[in-house]
C-alpha cells in the first residue's frame, strides 16, 4: 500500500511498553505434552523418544527400524506398548508397517503434516535459529491464511455474525489476566471467523497450525506479548467487518497480523536463545 493511499487511522499505534498477563499458577509456562491433566503414559513416552530419533535422523528414510523385540527392550517397555507407539508414529507419517517386511521409515517432508511442526521445534538439542525457523514458517502460513479468511469473512458476515464475534471480544477483556482463558477465547474467535467465512477445509488446516502453536504454549504467549496490546487487534478486525470497501478490509487484515508480529518474532528468539543457554 502506498504511502500517499494510506489511511492514516490504519497506522499502527507507537507501543507504550504494558505489563504482560499473568498466568494462571495452575499451568506451568512450558509446552504441554501427554493428554491434558494427565502425565504421559509410557506409550507416550515411547512415542516420544522415537519420534525424536526419527526426526533427528538415527534413521534414513526407506530404512527398516530394528526388530519389535530390540526397540521394546531398549525403551524398555512391553511389546504391547511399542506397538501402540509405532501406531501413532505411523498416524503422523513418520513409519510405515510393511507385511512380513517390518516398519519402514518414511521421509516426514512427503508423508507428514503440519503437526510435526510442534515436535520439530522441541527436538533434543535442536539449535535455536533453526527452531525459530520453523516457528517463523507456522507464522508465515498462518499470516497467508488468516488474510484470506478475514477478507473472505468481511464479504460474507450478516448482522448476527458480527455481534457474536464482538461478544467473544469483550468477553477477551475479562480475561487479560488469566492466559489460558485468553488462548481459549482466542481460538473461538478465529474459528467462528473461519466458519463465516465459508472456510472448512481452512478449519481442518487450522486445527494442525493450533495444535504446534499451543504446543509451545511459552513461545506462543511470548509471540502475542502483552495481552492487552493483542485485544486492541479485535477492534481492528471488528472495522474489518463492517468495512464495505475491499482494499481497507485487506489493509485492516494486514494492520491486524502485523501489529501481533511486529515484535512477536523478537521475543520468540530471546526466548529460544534463552532455552538454548544462547546469549538473547
Amino acid at each position: 500500500m502506498s504511502d500517499h493511499n494510506r489511511d492514516p487511522n490504519l497506522e499502527p499505534a507507537s507501543g507504550a511498553s504494558e505489563p504482560k498477563a499473568e498466568l494462571n499458577p495452575s499451568t506451568p509456562h512450558a509446552p504441554r505434552r501427554g493428554r491434558p491433566g494427565q502425565a504421559p503414559t509410557a506409550q507416550d513416552r515411547t512415542r516420544a523418544a522415537l519420534r525424536n530419533q526419527l526426526l533427528g535422523g538415527r534413521w534414513s528414510p526407506g530404512d527398516n527400524l530394528p526388530p519389535e523385540r530390540s526397540l521394546a527392550e531398549e525403551f524398555g517397555v512391553s511389546r504391547v506398548t511399542l506397538r501402540g507407539a509405532l501406531a501413532g508414529l505411523a498416524r503422523e507419517g513418520l513409519v510405515r508397517p510393511r507385511q512380513g517386511s517390518g516398519i519402514q521409515v518414511l521421509d516426514p517432508r512427503r508423508h507428514g503434516g503440519p503437526d510435526l511442526f510442534a515436535w520439530l521445534i522441541e527436538q533434543d538439542g535442536a539449535d535455536p535459529e533453526r527452531s525459530l525457523d520453523l516457528f517463523r514458517e507456522i507464522l508465515r502460513l498462518r499470516r497467508v491464511l488468516a488474510l484470506d479468511v478475514m477478507v473472505r469473512a468481511a464479504e460474507r458476515a450478516d448482522p448476527l455474525d458480527v455481534a457474536r464475534l464482538e461478544a467473544i471480544a469483550a468477553q477477551q477483556a475479562e480475561r487479560l489476566h488469566d492466559a489460558d482463558a485468553y488462548l481459549a477465547g482466542d481460538e473461538e474467535y478465529q474459528r467462528q471467523l473461519i466458519r463465516i467465512s465459508g472456510g472448512e477445509a481452512m478449519e481442518l488446516l487450522f486445527n494442525s497450525m493450533q495444535r504446534a502453536l499451543l504446543h509451545h504454549r511459552d513461545l506462543t504467549l511470548a509471540f502475542m506479548g502483552s495481552l492487552r496490546a493483542h485485544h486492541r487487534t479485535y477492534a481492528l478486525v471488528q472495522r474489518l467487518l463492517n468495512s464495505k470497501h475491499p482494499r481497507r478490509r485487506l489493509a485492516l487484515a494486514e494492520l491486524a497480523l502485523d501489529r501481533v508480529e511486529a515484535r512477536g518474532l523478537v521475543r520468540v528468539k530471546r526466548l529460544l536463545s534463552k532455552r538454548g543457554g544462547g546469549s538473547p
